[in-house]
């Protein structure tokens, strides 16, 4: 009896090389402002932490993050109410525009 082998997810990498090659940056991405593989600010990193949850920064950058959140709400934000769904959930809804304003800039090439 054949037992099928579980396998292993995807990462980014392969899903955007494609077939496991990997993938590397070549030239202007026609979504952004800067080069494919470009570093992103920690302002940037600020917004998509926001909007996605995903920790982008930390140590001393998370000040950055924090600040932003601050700025975005218009009140002191403490570091537990980010565990509270309600408040998470709003600090998606309000980093919105520009998470989607990164998602959308066009490349130098375009204009």
């Amino acid at each position: 009896m054949h037992i099928p082998r579980k396998r292993k997810a995807a990462s980014p990498v392969q899903l955007a090389g494609g077939g496991g090659q990997e993938c590397k940056p070549a030239g202007h991405s026609p979504f952004l402002k800067r080069p494919i593989g470009g570093i992103m600010t920690d302002k940037e990193k600020a917004i998509v932490m926001a909007y996605t949850g995903i920790c982008m920064l930390t140590g001393e950058k998370f000040r950055v993050f924090h600040k932003y959140i601050e700025d975005i709400m218009g009140r002191p934000v403490f570091t537990h109410e980010l565990a509270i769904k309600s408040i998470s959930d709003e600090i998606k809804e309000k980093s919105r525009d520009d998470f989607m304003r990164l998602c959308t800039e066009t490349s130098e090439i375009e204009r």
